[in-house]
């Protein structure tokens, strides 16, 4: 009898192999080793699908998918054991003993069972670290080996936790609840704009008919005060959106959403600002107003799976004669300056994992995207008004972004 060997006719890894997979490769091997499995290919295949569990978490990322499949097709083994998703029947079959390794990939916040692996102290052996990512192993208490793979974002950045209560979580798997709730929302801001403009229901009136920047009957010394309101309401909105996405009815609920609104409304000012500077410089006047329609669908798109919508719309008073593109300007840059934000905290967090890195990069991606829409009311009407391209270079640029550190990275 053999010890298990993951290399080819016991050959040394692979050359230019990532030296994360190579660490989790050769810790798997080493710890196998102590099966004394024949190093016989069939034996070896017969063992992995009778006795090994490959479960991969519902939020694990872009890289971490690639350093599965890179394993897989180095080490044909690991196609033979049985795959699984981060479910409660996975988690009854990791317990139950029956499997005598269980590969774990993704992090506590990637991976429920890594979670639950971690909170019995089944992931204590041993750890390493190799080019952002970690490798741990440990036993459980039926004797199980355990082996976890996962980048530093699996245990430094905040679970998806809406997905568990999301309706949308009996018709599709947990991985694809946010997508399908970020394409619900964008329908319904679409249905909403197509109804505002055939028939201009006054109650659905995303937009600036028959009103006037600073008619309030809250003005003081020529200031509309509804309007720090307003963006202070919105910034609750979406920081209960926020909390309820990342964390769900957990015990300190009520600590994130202080946390996650007071990173809204710093998204905000600084989206907000950017408008009134460059209004200031053509001369146009304009004021933020919350929208409760848009408001709602923000929490809904929230309970669906993911936060997706507008919260207010900027009202402006601009002379009839002004440029077409200083208007666009005006209205584009709030978003382009969110879109910055966004790029400059998912780099950050890329390398320094952080829960308050992933709000602001994801508060400042909604502000981002949402408002680059073609829809009434909506920064990115104006500027699809004035030049089609412009407008549809910027979406997909915004939008590309959006993707890639929403559902990608």
């Amino acid at each position: 009898m053999h010890a298990l060997d993951f290399s080819a006719a016991g050959a040394a890894l692979p050359i230019g192999m990532d030296p994360a997979l190579a660490s989790f490769m050769q810790r798997l091997d080493s710890e196998t080793s102590v099966l004394n499995l024949s190093a016989d290919p069939a034996e070896q295949a017969a063992f992995f699908r009778q006795h090994a569990l490959l479960v991969t978490g519902s939020n694990i990322d872009a890289p971490e998918r690639a350093a599965l499949e890179a394993a897989k097709a180095a080490y044909p083994q690991l196609n033979n054991a049985t795959p699984v998703p981060d479910s409660a029947e996975s988690a009854a079959k990791m317990r139950s003993g029956k499997y005598l390794v269980v590969i774990l990939i993704g992090g506590p916040s990637q991976n429920s069972l890594t979670k639950e692996a971690l909170a019995n102290g089944w992931l204590n052996g041993s750890n390493s670290t190799y080019a952002g990512f970690l490798v741990n192993y440990g036993k459980s208490d039926s004797g199980t080996l355990m082996v976890s793979f996962s980048d530093q974002r699996g245990y430094g950045n905040a679970a998806r936790e809406s997905v568990k209560y999301s309706p949308l979580s009996a018709f599709i798997p947990a991985a694809y609840i946010p997508i399908a709730a970020t394409g619900i929302s964008a329908l319904l801001l679409a249905i909403f704009s197509i109804v505002r403009t055939v028939f201009e229901f006054k109650a659905l009136d995303v937009g600036r008919k028959g009103r006037k920047v600073g008619e309030s009957r809250f003005m003081l010394g020529g200031v509309n005060l509804m309007e720090p309101l307003a963006i202070m309401g919105a910034s609750l909105v979406l920081g209960i959106s926020m909390s309820w996405q990342f964390f769900g009815p957990s015990p300190d609920f009520a600590w994130w959403v202080a946390v996650n609104t007071f990173i809204c409304l710093c998204a905000a000012i600084l989206h907000e600002v950017s408008h009134r500077l460059v209004a200031h410089v053509f001369g146009f006047r304009v004021e933020y107003r919350i929208w409760p329609a848009g408001s709602l669908l923000t929490l809904v798109s929230s309970w669906l799976g993911n936060a997706f919508s507008v919260q207010g719309f900027l009202l402006e008073e601009i002379p009839e004669n002004a440029v077409k593109w200083k208007v666009a300007l005006m209205r584009i840059v709030g978003p382009l300056v969110s879109s910055a934000t966004m790029v400059a905290f998912a780099l950050l967090n890329a390398v320094f994992p952080s829960v308050y890195f992933q709000l602001i990069f994801s508060t400042s991606a909604l502000w981002a995207v949402a408002e680059v829409f073609p829809f009434s009311g909506l920064d990115g009407k104006d500027l699809k008004d004035w030049n089609i391209l412009v407008w549809l270079f910027t979406f997909l640029m915004v939008g590309g972004a959006y993707v890639l550190v929403t559902f990608i990275l």
